[in-house]
């Protein structure tokens, strides 16, 4: 860009330099073919004048360029009056070349200053012709004359006005700007110039007209008016200096940093009348902000600048607290500040300092600010927009919609995260969320927005759809790709999620409103096993019922309306009764008996379980103690929930519950899921401990169905496993389902595990499960769940025989127990 510049500068000024040695020719041609001759002495005094004007110039400083406003009016009126016009525009060259003799000027310059003289000059005469200005004889009164007058004024204000156009031409060009840029004040402070020395030519004339030595007098009065003239000029510029600084500060007004520092450099090259002004501050937040702007305020690179100017002004900016920044300012050619300049550019400095202090303190606490709010629409956990943002979002695209759009609410619950939490720990749940999050972000549109509420829910607000169809599969594409697994700490957890859509305006059309109803969908969804299911009006009834089931359910906890059902397990190798498994009910003294899988799952979501699983522990444990005075050698086995391995009393009671009743710790079984199992919760692990010490028996159940793995066999020590009805149901059916199932049993045995197995509901099955080498076995086949008198008398009829069962070794030795069988 710099090579660009030199080369539109060269241009410019050989162009002026062209057409200037044009009309000189031209001149010189005039003078020589033309036989009208002016007197010596009258060639004399124009060219004493002209030399004059150009030497008691007023100069002011624009940039690095110097502004010089000459006496040339009053030399070109009294040329135009003595003179023929091509002597004037010779003659009008001599003053440049004296003054660059005198100032040392480069021969470029000096020939430019030259050629812009000569065109002027040309441009005054071309003007004059009309009005008939010179005559051969001399008549000073004639300059008084209307024609006369107004001849010279136009002719004078143009050579005036064209000067400063001319010199504009390489300037532009050397500072990559508009031709017209920084016109305005240097026209009119030459027009102001020209006045004053268009009326001292007016006096010198008619000075003329009386005698040449009054016309010396009136001259030799000009140089104290032409002191003053420079005097005031002084003055002004310092006034004007002021005047910018005020304006400059004026500029810092704002608290924006940014605009603080844009505004400023461009006030900055105003008021010092630089080329450029470049604004480093140190102590911004992010890293050093910096911004160079040329004299129209337009920013600039800093190559553009640094390898062009010759002078360059460093200011720091400081505040009590230290230093801000620095303050530079580029001049292209050598300069000389003035004290006035050096003042108002101090007070800037101070002025700038403060501002950009008071800029940065703001931009931080506005990003202080911003963060919070941020924060506040944030979920800590996956980085997602919780409730405020998908309020602030639901609201933008409900202003937005088009009335063919449709907008839907989607709330996808996690199953089984309560779990994941309480027994693997809060780590891992947290890296689960977040790994769901990162699957949910990457799969929705650009249009669309995920969130989460709380716990294991997130929710999807979809956009611009066609219809409730495009929800529903919008947020069935959205939901199946959180399908498989997720590693947590070298874990293989197990995604599974079900999908709630509610849409506007359909289903409502406030948030409040869609994100219950879509809720509500989303457990209908998790009842019927479906990824997604869509809000239905027929869903509140039952909705509002699980609200009455709960108010009832703690009523039921204090008011012992819960009973327990025993399903009994059996020897495949003897066809005796070995155990029963405690199954609760609630007797509703309304809606009768009420099977645990409508009750159960909304005791643990409301924390109540623990309450519930110590009823069952002491009913159990009282119940088979009857059966153990009796003689009879049974077991009773009681489920226990994830949530209930987090409980540290849960040792304590059920001891105190065995030894109150006198039953022997080894004829309690404690069923636990897989889940609750496979964990390094401190807690879980302690409780499983102290019951495996104290005697009771461990079984694992729906064994190979949730978070299965060979650890489990190897790092807790499992009396037994329980094979799911699932892989129960496809025996003889599915061949893989059987190969599992055989090697399953040969591998427990081996490590010394009894197995049982869950759901026999036919003879086949029964028959491949004692031909495998299955221990026990539970289903519908043997015995269906029944109340405890009719389970008593099922054992008492079954094992009051010669030769029945004894106790049964849930710990220690499988093959010990296996002998004692008759």
């Amino acid at each position: 860009m710099h090579a660009q510049g030199e080369q539109s500068l060269a241009r410019r000024i050989r162009a002026v330099a062209g057409a200037a040695w044009v009309a000189l020719s031209f001149a010189v041609a005039q003078i020589v073919t033309v036989g009208e001759r002016p007197a010596l002495w009258q060639v004399g005094i124009v060219a004493l004048l002209v030399v004059f004007a150009h030497v008691g110039v007023i100069r002011t400083r624009n940039g690095g360029s110097r502004q010089l406003y000459v006496w040339q009016a009053t030399a070109l009126a009294l040329g135009l009056f003595l003179v023929p016009g091509p002597y004037l525009v010779v003659i009008s060259i001599l003053g440049p070349i004296t003054l660059s003799v005198l100032l040392r000027h480069e021969v470029r310059k000096a020939v430019f200053n030259a050629s812009v003289a000569c065109l002027s000059s040309s441009a005054a005469v071309l003007v004059s012709l009309p009005f008939g200005i010179y005559r051969h004889s001399i008549k000073w009164e004639r300059v008084f004359q209307p024609e006369v007058f107004v001849g010279l004024m136009l002719a004078t204000l143009t050579a005036i006005l064209l000067s400063p156009l001319l010199t504009a031409l390489p300037v532009s060009a050397e500072r990559h700007r508009p031709i017209t840029s920084g016109l305005g004040p240097v026209y009119r402070t030459a027009i102001f110039v020209w006045a004053r020395n268009f009326v001292l030519a007016l006096l010198i004339a008619a000075a003329l007209a009386r005698s040449f030595l009054l016309a010396l007098v009136v001259l030799a009065a000009a140089i104290p008016i032409h002191l003053l003239s420079a005097e005031r000029t002084a003055l002004a510029r310092e006034r004007a200096a002021w005047h910018r600084l005020q304006r400059a500060i004026d500029h810092l007004r704002s608290v924006d940093l940014h605009d603080v520092v844009r505004e400023a450099a461009a006030a900055a090259t105003e008021m010092v009348r630089a080329d450029a002004a470049q604004i480093v501050v140190s102590r911004a937040a992010e890293e050093p902000l910096s911004f160079l702007a040329d004299e129209t305020g337009r920013e600039r690179s800093e190559s553009d600048f640094v390898s062009r100017a010759t002078s360059v002004v460093p200011v720091r900016l400081a505040t009590p607290e230290g230093d801000i920044g620095t303050l530079r300012l580029f001049f292209f050619k050598p300069v000389t500040l003035t004290a006035t300049e050096w003042n108002t550019l101090d007070a800037f400095a101070n002025a700038l300092a403060v501002a950009l202090a008071n800029a940065v303190k703001f931009s931080a606490l506005h990003r202080e600010a911003e963060e919070r709010i941020r924060a506040a629409h944030r979920d800590p956990v996956t980085g997602l927009g919780n409730l405020l943002m998908l309020e602030k979002e639901f609201d933008a695209a409900m202003r937005s919609r088009l009335d063919d759009d449709h907008v839907a609410i989607a709330v996808i619950g996690l199953d089984r995260f309560a779990e994941v939490n309480d027994i693997l720990g809060a780590h891992p749940a947290d890296l689960m969320l977040r790994s769901v999050a990162e699957r949910l972000a990457s799969v929705v549109r650009r249009c669309d927005v995920v969130g989460r509420l709380h716990g294991a829910e997130y929710v999807l607000l979809l956009r611009e759809l066609a219809g409730p169809e495009a929800a529903t599969a919008q947020a069935e594409s959205a939901v199946r790709e959180l399908g498989g697994t997720i590693t947590a700490e070298g874990l293989d957890i197990a995604v599974d999620a079900h999908t709630g859509v509610a849409c506007v305006p359909e289903d409502g059309v406030n948030l409040t409103d869609l994100l219950r109803r879509a809720r509500l969908a989303m457990y209908k969804a998790r009842n019927l096993d479906v990824p997604v299911y869509r809000y239905r009006p027929e869903l509140e009834p039952p909705a509002l019922a699980q609200v009455e089931m709960l108010r009832d359910l703690k009523d039921a906890l204090g008011s012992d309306q819960f009973v327990l059902h025993y399903q009994p397990k059996f020897s495949l190798k003897s066809g005796l009764p070995v155990a029963a498994e405690a199954l609760v009910r609630w007797q509703h003294p309304e809606e009768g008996l009420i099977p645990p899988g409508q009750f159960v799952p909304l005791l643990e979501r409301c924390g109540l379980i623990g309450n519930l699983t110590r009823y069952v522990l002491g009913a159990a444990i009282a119940e088979c103690a009857t059966w153990y005075r009796e003689g009879l050698p049974l077991a009773v086995a009681v489920n226990l929930s994830a949530r209930n391995l987090l409980d540290e009393d849960l040792p304590r009671f059920v001891l105190d519950a065995l030894a109150s009743s006198g039953l022997p710790a080894d004829r309690l079984i404690c069923e636990i899921t897989e889940t609750a199992v496979f964990s390094r919760s401190p807690t879980a692990s302690s409780i499983l401990e102290q019951l495996r010490a104290a005697g009771v028996g461990l079984s694992l159940d729906d064994f190979c169905t949730g978070y299965s793995s060979l650890a489990l066999l190897r790092e807790r020590t499992i009396d037994e496993i329980k094979i799911d009805r699932s892989f129960v149901s496809d025996l003889g059916i599915g061949r893989r389902s059987t190969e599992i199932v055989t090697a399953l049993i040969d591998l427990a045995h081996r490590c010394d595990i009894i197995v049982t197995a869950e759901g026999i509901e036919t003879k086949e099955q029964q028959r491949l499960l004692a031909a495998l080498g299955c221990d026990y076995a539970q289903g519908f086949l043997l015995a269906k769940p029944m109340p405890a008198p009719l389970v008593r008398q099922l054992f008492v009829d079954s094992l009051r025989v010669p030769g029945g069962l004894g106790a049964m070794p849930w710990h220690g030795s499988r093959q010990k127990w296996a002998a004692s069988l008759p």
